[in-house]
């Protein structure tokens, strides 16, 4: 598989051209990198349609992700979303758009398979930004949030969508309030935005949880509208995420000013586009080369496995059928890539379940789960539970075997016999003895025996619960259980 970012490069145009059987031509103003990448970008588009004039083969990866690899940003599933979204109200941004708009980012491109957001969307007022109900409004879709992930064996990635590295940390400790905070920055950025590109670029920065991939994200909704004010915008603004950056280095050479890069490259990579594939739509935004960039560099990484796999062999060159399982072999499935249609559809929950009459009390937004045991979702509470004491284990230094930047193990420690015999993931675990460290003076609990091996987090959260027994944090279940309070 290829290493380095030229040769990677150079496998997928091998792949295109003779694993597909593309003929791919030079062109003047373009390194072979880049038009390996305009070339990319036009047979996603041909294969999206319904003729495939060109390619001898169809590739088998843009057959799997229909829904990424389109070549346009504004025809995959999130960006048909939130275009009518953007262009609802005419090329205007008041307060109501703006918290939708925050909205449809915090929920991750809308939520899995956009159903969060169309469900909301059915509710005036959720939808309708409002300071007079700022108390209350974040916080019931946070609870609704909340219930659809409990219902899904909380799974936070089966309701926030979006291949967003930060869509799993929308309940961490430390972002849980962050709809909350972004609710309150609504008429500031709406403000803000009156004022250009820059100024509202500069107001998201001085929001907390606004970081550069949301940022970049909020570019990328306004980049798919039919209004050329908000294209501008995106196009004069938008950052480039990490998997971008990436990609950047592949395909265009470049290792900053990235924006800068694009917009100069776009007519020569429409261009290019044009010449190999004159039936398709030959536009591309500076929104578009940033995805597929990102998309790109995974699309290439599976086309160069699979030429590893293939081992000489040309895909175009085996029966389709036979090289299509050989593709399927070493695929694996991107995070937030998932098949539109696929799965099972939730059943909706009805706007009375969540509604809520005020905010929480102050004493249950301490946490996610003191918030989840507020509203009563007490499996999503464990869950949080066990997350958290596996974080405090971690940030206590609990020595888990030593190796390369672990932390001096500390001077005293105990022993315990699990009767099951399980395994947890840390290397000190050997015959169904789990060995806890501790710091210096403290001691086990009187009476504590066993402990039940209830899977790998729960063995965790047992050893969090010896080092705090000094400090009377630990509460008895049933015989030999102790929980973190």
């Amino acid at each position: 598989m290829a290493d380095g970012p030229m040769k990677m490069a150079k496998e997928l145009r091998t792949y295109l051209a003779e694993d597909l059987g593309l003929t791919v031509k030079p062109h003047k103003a373009l390194t072979e990198p880049q038009v390996t990448f305009a070339v990319m970008l036009g047979l996603m588009r041909e294969q999206a349609t319904e003729s495939r004039r060109t390619p001898k083969v169809p590739c088998y990866f843009i057959n799997r992700f229909p829904d990424q690899l389109t070549g346009t940003w504004a025809t995959t599933p999130e960006g048909r979303l939130v275009q009518v979204l953007v262009d609802a109200g005419g090329p205007h941004m008041d307060k109501h758009k703006m918290w939708r708009l925050v909205l449809f980012t915090w929920l991750g491109a809308g939520g899995v398979h956009g159903q969060p957001w169309q469900e909301l969307c059915a509710i005036p007022a959720i939808m309708m930004y409002s300071r007079k109900l700022q108390q209350k409004q974040p916080w019931e879709v946070m609870k609704y949030a909340m219930m659809c992930v409990q219902r899904s064996s909380n799974r936070l990635l089966s309701f926030f969508g979006s291949d967003g590295r930060d869509k799993g940390l929308r309940f961490s400790r430390d972002y849980f309030r962050m709809l909350a905070l972004w609710h309150d920055s609504v008429p500031t950025l709406t403000a803000a935005f009156a004022q250009g590109s820059e100024s509202f670029l500069q107001a998201m920065k001085k929001v907390r949880g606004f970081g550069e991939l949301t940022q970049k994200e909020v570019f990328s909704y306004l980049g798919v509208s039919s209004h050329p004010s908000f294209r501008a915008m995106a196009a004069e603004a938008i950052p480039f995420g990490p998997g971008a950056k990436q990609g950047a280095l592949v395909f265009l050479g470049a290792k900053s000013e990235l924006l800068r890069a694009a917009t100069r490259l776009r007519p020569h990579l429409q261009d290019c586009m044009r010449q190999h594939f004159p039936h398709v739509h030959a536009d591309v935004s500076v929104t578009d080369i940033e995805i597929f960039l990102c998309y790109g560099l995974t699309y290439a990484k599976m086309a160069c496995k699979l030429r590893a796999e293939l081992a000489g062999n040309r895909f175009c060159k085996i029966p389709y059928g036979v090289a299509c399982h050989r593709a399927d072999s070493i695929a694996w499935t991107p995070a937030g890539w998932t098949t539109w249609a696929a799965g099972k559809e939730r059943a909706a929950l009805p706007h009375r379940q969540f509604a809520l009459a005020s905010a929480p009390p102050a004493r249950s937004r301490k946490s996610p789960a003191s918030l989840a045991r507020h509203w009563r979702l007490d499996s999503l509470a464990k869950h949080f539970e066990q997350i958290s004491a596996k974080r405090a284990l971690s940030e206590a230094g609990v020595d888990n075997g030593g190796g390369p930047g672990s932390k001096k193990r500390p001077a005293a420690s105990a022993e315990l016999r699990d009767p099951t015999g399980s395994r947890s993931p840390s290397s000190n675990v050997d015959g169904g003895r789990i060995t806890v460290q501790f710091a210096p003076g403290e001691a086990l609990p009187p009476g504590f025996m066993a402990v039940p091996a209830l899977g790998d987090v729960y063995l965790f959260v047992a050893a969090v619960a010896f080092a705090m027994a000094t400090a009377g944090n630990l509460s008895v279940e049933h015989e030999s259980v102790y929980k973190v309070l």
